[in-house]
């Protein structure tokens, strides 16, 4: 047998649990880090001697798991586990290759076992010590068998986050001609930044260049990157901005605990230079990195931060479940959390796939008032009546505790959206729309950095894409094998890109809202795939909300897209997520005024 149907096989034993039962007794102490003769602990393993980081946890639970050779190690940290930024060849085989020593944390009576490495990196990727969320994620992320069921007295007892240090490379050296960082104000969101970080202010402006000695892209081991931590205070909405004459920019906000990225952008409008809003999460370290788009491009650059709207510190009697007021003027989609059931980062990924679409959709609306008893819409929504309530543009309602309608369960509906209420006077658009993310999926998506697609996808249809009376209208052939969407601007887009008469939409039930899985990548499909490939929001989706009623479409802000070859069909096959099922449209009800 070849050492790839090995892995293979072990992977699949491993993800469907055929593994020894064990029972929980007393508590787990700390993990244990054996020194070596030369004093480097051996649960440094990515070779960053910062201390266990969790690239060391997957590493570690990969090697609990039975996997010892280097190269198979890399492939099932990468592949079944997918760390983000995926670990190379050289960072296993120049790290420490003692096992690393780790505390009985499942109570077993045995140390170092497979389900010890898993709690150990389960703290690492949640960095947290709530025992449903480590039961969740080793039962239905890693699908360990028998189920854990860790006690909140046992987890307790388990090692704090705190742990887990940055995994950024831990030297990465400053470009000289960056100007002096501030001094972070006590309100400021990251620790204290590591040697060679250097902290990034707002408003602050930096000035920098790219060499052929500037550390690599984990992710794009072809491109140059600087690293800058930004300082900046939670609640505010910063505005980082990244040009250069020299090279094509591309910018990087990332999770500096996780390495997850949480937002990127590489053109931004009609220019190369890239543009990201960052609403700043409490508890978050944020990087910001400067890269190119061309693989070995170097040059000159200038990065520049400022605040976006008001001050950002809210007032005492400010709701906590609300995104920040927006600024005045544009499409701005109000995200309101309705109860406490999505963590910060969570949040924070929601808030950011409202940020992606207000660059795609500018044009203001005209205020109204919207007017919806309690529990209207189905499914708890919304929570409480809306009477009057003033919504620019689109009021969206969020929970990550239940879908709409369907039930909870792993595997199952990842989420449902969908628009409610009273259209617009004068416009098909209905202002309110609810958004339902399944909690057994959640940990699985966000570790897997599939999270923030699925957001967009929903959103996407939280605000009528694929449902409403204007999507309705525009449908031809509704109900047969071949229904297509006649909008105008989509179907121009559609064919400049190569493809024949009308956009086509996937046969399904009613409402049928999505496209076609012929179009391969693109966001709206009823299919997404697994990292490291990304859907695509594309210039026919972004052309699409203007058939919808729209305004101010920027179709220079859609990402590239090249459309498949006609019949080609991209199955669901491996981890691809099935997204069918998800657009929830009404009931029509209530009240919508305009504002004067």
């Amino acid at each position: 047998m070849g050492s790839r149907r090995r892995l293979l096989l072990l992977a699949v034993t491993f993800l469907f649990g055929i593994l020894a039962a064990c029972g929980l007794a007393t508590g787990p102490g700390l993990i244990s880090r054996p020194e070596t003769p030369s004093s480097t602990p051996a649960a440094y393993y990515d070779g960053n001697p910062q201390s266990v980081t969790i690239r060391d946890a997957a590493i570690a639970f990969a090697i609990a798991s039975g996997i010892t050779q280097p190269s198979q190690i890399v492939s099932f940290v990468n592949n079944v586990l997918r760390v983000q930024p995926p670990i190379t060849l050289a960072e296993v085989t120049t790290a420490n290759p003692n096992p690393v020593a780790i505390s009985d944390f499942d109570g077993d009576g045995r140390g170092g076992t497979d389900r010890d490495a898993a709690i150990l990196f389960a703290i690492a990727t949640l960095r947290t010590r709530e025992a449903n969320r480590i039961n969740d994620f080793v039962n239905n992320v890693l699908r360990l068998q028998p189920p854990l069921n860790l006690t909140p007295e046992q987890a307790a007892r388990l090692p704090g986050p705190g742990f887990v240090p940055p995994t950024a490379s831990p030297t990465p050296s400053a470009s000289p001609t960056a100007s002096p960082s501030p001094t972070p104000s006590p309100t400021a969101s990251p620790s204290p930044s590591p040697p060679g970080i250097p902290t990034l202010g707002v408003p602050q402006t930096v000035t920098g260049r790219l060499t052929t000695s500037s550390p690599r892209d984990p992710r794009r081991p072809d491109h140059f990157i600087q690293e800058f931590l930004l300082s900046a205070s939670a609640g505010q909405t910063v505005r980082i901005q990244l040009s250069s004459s020299e090279f094509d920019t591309y910018l990087f906000i990332v999770n500096q605990a996780t390495g997850e990225v949480i937002a990127e952008n590489d053109d931004f409008g009609e220019s190369s230079n890239s543009q990201l809003d960052l609403v700043v999460q409490a508890g978050i370290n944020y990087l910001v990195l400067v890269s190119s788009f061309e693989p070995g491009a170097t040059g000159a650059f200038q990065l520049r931060t400022a605040l976006v709207g008001s001050a950002p510190t809210p007032a005492p009697t400010a709701s906590p479940t609300s995104s920040p007021p927006p600024p005045a003027g544009g499409f701005n989609i109000e995200v309101e959390f309705i109860d406490n059931s999505l963590s910060p980062s969570q949040r924070n990924i929601v808030l950011q796939a409202a940020r992606r679409w207000e660059q795609i959709i500018t044009g203001d609306l005209p205020d109204v008032a919207v007017t919806l008893p309690a529990g209207f819409c189905g499914g708890g929504f919304p929570p409480t009546a809306l009477v009057n309530r003033r919504v620019d543009d689109i009021l969206v309602q969020v929970t990550g505790a239940r879908p709409l309608f369907a039930p909870s369960a792993p595997g199952g509906i990842l989420g449902e959206a969908g628009p409610c209420g009273s259209p617009r006077p004068g416009i098909g658009i209905i202002p309110y729309g609810r958004v339902g993310l399944d909690p057994a999926d959640l940990a699985r998506l966000e570790a897997q950095g599939s999270l923030f697609h699925v957001v967009l996808h929903e959103l996407g249809h939280a605000l009528g894409f694929g449902l409403g009376p204007n999507w309705r209208s525009l449908l031809r052939n509704s109900g047969t094998n071949n229904p297509r969407f006649a909008g105008p601007q989509a179907t121009a887009q559609y064919n400049s890109l190569g493809g024949l008469g009308n956009v086509p939409v996937e046969p399904e039930e009613p409402p049928e809202g999505h496209w076609r899985r012929t179009l391969g990548l693109e966001l709206m499909t009823p299919i997404l795939p697994p990292p490291p490939s990304r859907p695509v929001l594309s210039r026919i989706t972004a052309a699409a909300m203007q058939d919808l009623g729209f305004t101010g479409i920027n179709l220079a802000a859609a990402d590239p897209y090249e459309l498949p070859p006609e019949g080609r069909r991209l199955p669901p096959t491996g981890e691809w997520l099935f997204l069918g099922d998800d657009a929830i449209f009404g009931p029509i009800g209530g009240e919508t005024r305009l504002l004067p």
